[in-house]
C-alpha cells in the first residue's frame, strides 16, 4: 500500500513539484510523499519509525520551502488515521496519532486559515474514532460468538457428563442387584444340591429361597429400567426403611446378621438413603461370599450431631478365599458415598481373619428433624 501511495502521487505531481522553485523545494516535496508512504508501510510492524517519519513530515510542512500539494498529503494522513484505529493502542501509536493530528493541522495552515487546520485535524481525529469503533464493535461479535460456541460446547459436554454419570449410576445399581441375588443364588443351589438326597425338605426350602430372591431382583430392575425411561413419574428407590427386608433376605440365604445403633438419628437425603442400602447391599453379598464359616456380618449404624458413622464387618477366613472380588463393588461403593458428601474405607484386620466397611455420612443442613430407627 504504501509503495502504491508513493507511485500514484509521483506521477500525479510530475510537473508540478517543485515547479518555479529550485532543486531544494523539489526534494522537500518529495521527502513529504516519501515520509507518508514510510509511514503507511511501517505503522502496523515498526511503529516508532511511523513515528519518527510523521515528526520528520511536521518539520517539512512548516518549512516555507514545501511545495507539495496538499490534497495528497492530507489523503496519506487520512488513510494512516485509519490504520491506526483498526490496530491495538500503544505508546508509539498514540505518539504517531498525536503527530498525525499535528500534521493535518499544519497542512491546513499553510494557507493562513487556522479554521481550515482544525477541520482537517478534527477530520483526521475522526476517521480514527471511526475506525476504532469498527475495530471494538469487531472485536465484541467475536466474543459474543466466541461466548455463543463455549455455551454450546459447555452443554454438550455437560450432557455428555450427564449421560456418563447415569452410566456409572446404572452400572452401579446393576452390579449391586445382580452380585447380591447370584450369590445368594448360587449358595443356595450348592445347598439344594447337598441335601438334594439327604434333606429334600431343606433342599426344598433353598428353592424357595432362590426364587424369592429371583423375583425380588427382577423387580429390583424393572423399577431401575423404568426409572431411565421418559416418564416424569418418580419411581420408588430403596431407603432405610427397606434395610430390615434385605437382612431377612440374607438370613434367609444362610448369612447371619446382626444389627444395631448408637446416638439420636435424623434424616439423610433421598439419595443418602439410596447410597447407604446399596452399600449395605453390596457388603453383605461381600460378607455372603468371603466371611465364615458360617457366613456372617455385622451392622452397625453410630449417629452424632452431625454425622452417621456406618459400619459392616463380617469375621472369618474361610478356605474359599479372602479375596473380595474383582473390586469392582469396592470401587462402586466408594463412589456412592463420595457423591453424597461422605467417605468409604474396606480393609482386612492386620490378622487377616475380619473384613470392615467404614463410611461416613454427613448431615445437611436441611436435615432438621429428627429420624426413626432404620434397624426397625
Amino acid at each position: 500500500m504504501a509503495a502504491a501511495f508513493a507511485l500514484f502521487w509521483a506521477f500525479a505531481e510530475v510537473g508540478r513539484a517543485g515547479g518555479g522553485h529550485d532543486a531544494l523545494s523539489t526534494v522537500f516535496a518529495w521527502s513529504g510523499i516519501s515520509l507518508i508512504a514510510l509511514s503507511i508501510g511501517f505503522s502496523g510492524v515498526v511503529p516508532w519509525v511511523a513515528a519518527g517519519s510523521q515528526l520528520a513530515l511536521l518539520l517539512i510542512l512548516i518549512s516555507p520551502l514545501q511545495t507539495l500539494a496538499s490534497v495528497p498529503m492530507a489523503m496519506g494522513l487520512l488513510y494512516i488515521a485509519i490504520r491506526l484505529g483498526l490496530m491495538g493502542s500503544t505508546l508509539a501509536r498514540s505518539s504517531i496519532l498525536v503527530l498525525l493530528t499535528a500534521n493535518g493541522a499544519a497542512i491546513g495552515l499553510r494557507n493562513g486559515l487556522l479554521t481550515e487546520g482544525l477541520l482537517v485535524a478534527l477530520a483526521l481525529l475522526g476517521a480514527w474514532g471511526g475506525a476504532r469503533l469498527w475495530r471494538v464493535q469487531r472485536i465484541r461479535r467475536d466474543l459474543l460468538a466466541q461466548r455463543i460456541k463455549l455455551t454450546l460446547d459447555l452443554d454438550v459436554a455437560g450432557r455428555e457428563l450427564a449421560a456418563l454419570s447415569e452410566r456409572g449410576r446404572v452400572a452401579r445399581d446393576v452390579h449391586d442387584i445382580m452380585a447380591q441375588s447370584l450369590s445368594i443364588i448360587l449358595a443356595q443351589a450348592d445347598g439344594a444340591r447337598a441335601l438334594s438326597s439327604t434333606d429334600p425338605t431343606r433342599a426344598l426350602s433353598a428353592f424357595n429361597v432362590i426364587a424369592d430372591v429371583s423375583r425380588s431382583s427382577l423387580v429390583e430392575l424393572r423399577m431401575l429400567l423404568e426409572s431411565l425411561s421418559s416418564d416424569p413419574e418418580p419411581q420408588s428407590q430403596p431407603n432405610l426403611a427397606a434395610l430390615p427386608e434385605l437382612y431377612e433376605r440374607f438370613v434367609r440365604a444362610g448369612l447371619v446378621v446382626t444389627a444395631s445403633e448408637e446416638g439420636k438419628g435424623f434424616p439423610l437425603t433421598a439419595t443418602q438413603e439410596q447410597a447407604v442400602y446399596r452399600i449395605t447391599q453390596e457388603a453383605l453379598t461381600n460378607a455372603l461370599r468371603h466371611s465364615g464359616p458360617p457366613p456372617n456380618a455385622a451392622v452397625h449404624f453410630v449417629w452424632d450431631s452431625h454425622t452417621l458413622l456406618y459400619e459392616v464387618s463380617s469375621a472369618g477366613s474361610p478356605d474359599h478365599g479372602s479375596n473380595h472380588g474383582s473390586g469392582h463393588g469396592l470401587i462402586g461403593m466408594r463412589e456412592r458415598a463420595i457423591l453424597v458428601g461422605g467417605w468409604l474405607t474396606a480393609e482386612n484386620a492386620p490378622d487377616g481373619k475380619s473384613f470392615t466397611v467404614t463410611a461416613s455420612f454427613p448431615r445437611t443442613k436441611s436435615q432438621g428433624q429428627e429420624f426413626g430407627d432404620p434397624l426397625s
